[in-house]
């Protein structure tokens, strides 16, 4: 009997998935959120980090910009879900007689897979981009992000990569959710999802370097308020062993007025877990079946 209805289960799941990806994988939009618009950002940030910065290039910096492209999936949410309720396609899977969280649970898993892929993709992009056009001298050698991230991968670094990917892709389905059901226009859900991705990149310290930000107390705690720093940090202290130096590029200790999360690795594993477990919960409140 159990094993007959996990099995329904899963038959239903996998309806879902294969109902979404009819909608989302025909939908051009769906490559310029996940790949073009990740490999434009990407190309911006190695750019400015490996030319314009006279900052050395450590481990945990190859990490948070790989994580980056992770942020992006908030967008295919968002419009998706934003233009299903103007349409019959959400109308029609309600009266189907498919439950809110059966969908959502759906949904999660198959924009999950989407945001994975992109994060591939795009690690592939800049590993070619940065051995041939934006090479890091590392001890008189000139190496791309591949050969470098391989040469110093351990166990934790592969972890907090992996946690720090995963955790921002599922803030970013959780957050696109909650405002294509707060916001009726697809225009204005757009707009505030713009805001708050502006403000994630600005606050996670993957562009900007957190010794810039660590010059005010007030600004890191600013930045707490954004979910995508507890995240991207799970990456940069594990890869980084919480090394004071690489992470904050041999800044004196005495101008890094706010050390983020006090260099303790368990902290922001820790709140990127409440945080996920708050967005998840108004995730599935705020959903609607329609526009109205």
């Amino acid at each position: 009997m159990q094993s007959s209805f996990k099995k329904n289960q899963f038959l239903n799941m996998w309806n879902n998935i294969k109902l979404l990806s009819t909608s989302v994988l025909k939908n051009l939009r769906t490559y310029l959120y996940l790949i073009i618009f990740p490999i434009c950002i990407v190309t911006l940030v190695i750019a400015y980090k490996v030319v314009k910065t006279e900052n050395a290039i450590y481990i945990n910096d190859i990490c948070s910009i790989l994580i980056l492209p992770s942020f992006m999936v908030i967008f295919l949410v968002n419009i998706t879900i934003s233009e299903w309720k103007n349409s019959v396609f959400l109308k029609r899977i309600h009266s189907a007689g498919i439950s809110r969280n059966s969908f959502l649970f759906s949904m999660f898993i198959f924009n999950f897979m989407l945001g994975i892929v992109s994060f591939i993709f795009t690690s592939l992009y800049s590993f070619w981009l940065t051995s041939s056009f934006f090479p890091i001298n590392q001890g008189g050698k000139q190496m791309g992000f591949a050969e470098m991230l391989f040469m110093m991968m351990t166990f934790k670094t592969a972890m907090g990569l992996i946690m720090g990917v995963s955790f921002c892709i599922v803030i970013s389905i959780c957050i696109g959710t909650i405002v294509s059901g707060v916001f009726k226009s697809v225009a204005l859900s757009q707009s505030i999802a713009s805001i708050l991705m502006i403000f994630a990149v600005i606050s996670s310290d993957v562009f900007i370097s957190p010794e810039i930000i660590a010059v005010s107390r007030f600004l890191v705690n600013l930045c707490y308020i954004s979910p995508y720093k507890h995240s991207v940090w799970i990456s940069i202290l594990l890869s980084s062993d919480a090394n004071f130096k690489w992470i904050y590029h041999g800044a004196a200790e005495g101008r890094v007025l706010g050390v983020s999360f006090g260099l303790k690795e368990w902290l922001p594993v820790f709140s990127s877990a409440i945080y996920l477990t708050l967005l998840t919960f108004l995730s599935i409140f705020s959903f609607k079946w329609n526009g109205k």
